[in-house]
């Protein structure tokens, strides 16, 4: 008896010590855990703390913030931790911070250290994780981690390219600390530097594309050395005596153009605007001092920081352009002036938009032309459309106005942002002297581009569309001027559609023509639904009743029943249907059906069979082997189970013989 207890004492014991290694090994593996969600959550508010320190007042958060609040998002989605607590945990940091009350920003306006806006801003990034490139942290970081692996079997001494991380971290959005935790992971070094380098090429490409050109490192030669062009554009559309400095042809410098011939020709002064800024170049031409037109100017661009290239053709059977001619460089004016329409429209709707969105809204890219605006901005929810009509409304007063439009030119920076209170857009691209554009107390903008005279001469804002283009980045589309007025005349235009098409009385007095269209074309939609499935079932009906009044088809063959007919106006999952029916009304035996798919049918023109063999057949014959055989004569093949099977073909000429093969195919099966 002794025995046999300290027996069952001993494997308690060594039981006990198993379950205590293994509980001290899920606690490590927990605290382990739990360590690595406080260092990323940590890595998250690292990034709060450090743009809180060095934010500038009346900067917008820079883009660190929003990827910290990003993060954080990534957190709780990789871990299961609720958004909430993510949430709570990121204000706490900021109230902790600042003192203040982390329930509510809007309270925080004197006391945070971020500005009502940005805190709203910041909360707002964080109301839209997890991130949208549907890839979680955790998927993220094991696809990293097996690329990284991989290339650390390729050598010895493993780097983890910059280039590529930067893709990642452009294209994707994935963190980079992230990134080089994966790397650091699998013991392989990463390299900063190159990450930095395409960081810095990627910030100087965006400057060239904001400035209207690539700068003299992709500059023609002959450009690179020029004095920067004198601008008249902003007083003027004709500028007489402008001498030709230089000619570009075909990427490489001429002393002239010839009649028919294009390329770039560089002025000494000119009243063409160039492309930057978001507003494209002035088209216009240039003249002979008689006002003879030598060349069409198609655009005009900034090749080179400050030097002007017009794009022309010169007009056939005319005379050619030469270095050294003087010639009047005239602007299209009324191109223009739709151009300064838009372009001034832009400046009311990014203050609409503030207005009705909130002041987190910031540009972020633009594109003015003479036909429309495009304006991006940062959002990051879409625009409902009753925010929309507000925000046109709001613009349109102000052209209503007809508010003077304020140029105030050679303002120091500092002046222009504390003084004017002007939007600072892109800031490290201002000089130290800026333009600013007031217009009354609406709008206050830095900004090189021409405007009208007045916001009246806009004539109107019509707001066509709005989305997305990138996460947290919103775009709107409008027209002014004619543009508006064509728009308006179509919309005329469908409105007598609609009032043809539908009864004022249909539709009621308050029903906006729009409104009633929809809910007619909704109503009719639904009536042609209903007759649609009248009409399938007509004709499966019809075709079940041609199937079952069919003696004459079905035909024994070695003792089995085998049904074979051709049949009309079915699509393939009608047919299935008859292949089920006929089967069941033989008992025991092959069904073999087919059709040439109508023209409501996807597959209209081409063949359908379908072939069905009952359960106590297909040790014999199976399905699949007889539509495969029958499938060939129309060109086409097929298969499926033993007991239903279907194919198709191109050759619908040849259906009726391919049927009557059938019988054939299925009695050599049964042999």
């Amino acid at each position: 008896m002794s025995k046999v207890v300290h027996e069952e004492e001993r494997r308690f014991a060594h039981t006990l010590d198993l379950g205590l290694k293994k509980l001290e090994e899920d606690f490590a593996e927990s605290k382990a855990s739990s360590a690595n969600i406080l260092r990323r959550i940590e890595q998250g508010l690292a990034l709060v703390r450090a743009e809180t320190q060095d934010r500038v007042a009346a900067t917008p958060p820079g883009n660190d913030v929003i990827i910290g609040g990003e993060r954080l998002g990534w957190i709780s989605s990789d871990f299961k931790l609720p958004r909430k607590f993510i949430e709570d945990v990121f204000r706490t940091e900021i109230a902790r911070n600042y003192s203040v009350n982390p329930t509510d920003y809007r309270e925080t306006k004197d006391r945070l250290g971020f500005s009502e806006e940005e805190s709203e801003l910041i909360f707002n990034s964080i109301r839209i994780i997890p991130p949208k490139t549907g890839i979680t942290l955790g998927d993220s970081v094991e696809w990293r981690s097996k690329e990284v692996f991989s290339l650390a079997k390729l050598t010895f001494t493993p780097v983890y390219p910059g280039y590529k991380a930067f893709k990642l971290y452009d294209t994707f959005g994935l963190p980079l600390d992230f990134i080089e935790d994966a790397a650091r992971d699998q013991g392989i070094e990463f390299d900063r530097d190159g990450f930095e380098r395409a960081m810095a090429l990627q910030r100087e490409r965006a400057r060239a594309s904001w400035r209207g050109g690539a700068g003299k490192a992709t500059a023609s030669p002959v450009l690179r050395d020029l004095a920067k062009t004198v601008f008249e554009g902003y007083a003027q559309t004709e500028s007489a005596g402008c001498e030709v400095l230089a000619i570009v042809k075909a990427g490489a410098g001429a002393k002239e153009l010839r009649p028919g011939e294009e390329g770039e020709v560089v002025l000494d002064h000119t009243p063409f605007y160039a492309d930057s800024g978001g507003q494209v170049g002035d088209t216009g031409w240039l003249m002979d001092s008689a006002r003879n037109v030598i060349a069409e100017v198609r655009g005009c661009t900034l090749p080179v920081q400050g030097v002007r290239a017009h794009q022309v053709v010169v007009r056939h059977g005319g005379q050619p352009i030469t270095v050294g001619d003087k010639v009047v460089a005239r602007v299209n004016a009324e191109v223009r002036q739709h151009t300064m329409r838009n372009h001034t429209a832009t400046h009311l709707l990014h203050a609409a938009l503030r207005e009705i969105l909130g002041k987190h809204v910031k540009q972020a890219g633009s594109l003015v032309d003479p036909a429309h605006l495009r304006f991006d901005f940062s959002h990051f929810t879409g625009v409902a459309d009753e925010e929309l009509q507000d925000i046109e409304d709001l613009a349109n007063k102000e052209v209503l106005r007809n508010e003077k439009i304020q140029v105030i030119n050679d303002v120091p920076i500092d002046v222009a942002v504390n003084e004017y209170h002007a939007m600072a857009l892109f800031g490290e691209k201002y000089g130290e002297r800026v333009r600013v554009i007031k217009i009354g107390d609406f709008s206050t903008e830095l900004c090189g581009g021409i405007h009208t005279g007045a916001t009246g001469e806009i004539g109107l804002i019509k707001v066509l569309k709005e989305g997305s283009v990138s996460s947290g980045v919103r775009r709107v589309e409008a027209v002014t001027g004619e543009g508006s007025l064509r728009h308006f005349r179509k919309d005329h235009e469908l409105e007598s559609v609609v009032g043809t098409f539908i009864s004022t009385a249909a539709r009621g007095a308050e029903q906006s023509p729009a409104a009633a269209l929809r809910s007619e074309l909704e109503r009719r939609d639904e009536e042609l639904k209903k007759l649609r499935k009248e009409l399938e079932q007509s004709r499966m009906k019809s075709a079940a009743s041609a199937v079952s009044a069919t003696g004459d088809s079905v035909r024994t063959v070695k003792g089995v029943k085998v049904a074979v007919q051709r049949v009309e106006n079915v699509d393939r999952n009608q047919m299935r249907v008859l292949v089920d029916n006929l089967r069941n009304k033989l008992g025991s035996g092959v069904v073999v059906l087919g059709t040439a798919l109508g023209a409501a049918d996807k597959e209209a023109g081409r063949v359908a069979i379908v072939v069905g063999v009952t359960k106590d057949l297909t040790d014999r014959v199976q399905a699949g082997k007889i539509v495969g055989q029958v499938a060939q004569k129309v060109g086409g093949k097929g298969g499926g189970r033993p007991d239903l099977a279907e194919a198709g073909g191109p050759d619908a000429a040849q259906l009726d013989a391919a049927l009557d093969s059938a019988y054939g195919v299925v009695d050599a099966l049964l042999s």
